[in-house]
């Protein structure tokens, strides 16, 4: 996968560049959230927290699928 990055970052714009870096930044900050918060339901659990961790998957899934099509048209075009 990352030599299909590697030339994919090659011959992509740089629009589809800054969104695929700017989706792993995202996701990045939902699981140090995500983190956060099971640290914090383990020391004291609760219905509200678990529900909020619940929750983050609404987040987390429109990135991930954002991410993996722009892979799968830079593995397209190889």
């Amino acid at each position: 996968m990352a030599g299909a990055i590697t030339v994919g970052l090659a011959q992509q714009s740089l629009f589809e560049v800054e969104n695929l870096v700017w989706g792993t930044l995202w996701l990045g900050r939902i699981r140090q959230a995500r983190h956060d918060m099971l640290v914090a339901f383990m020391e004291s659990p609760s219905p509200r927290l678990a529900k909020r961790l619940a929750g983050l998957e609404r987040y987390e899934k429109p990135i991930r699928a954002a991410r993996r099509r722009v892979l799968k048209r830079w593995l397209k075009q190889e």
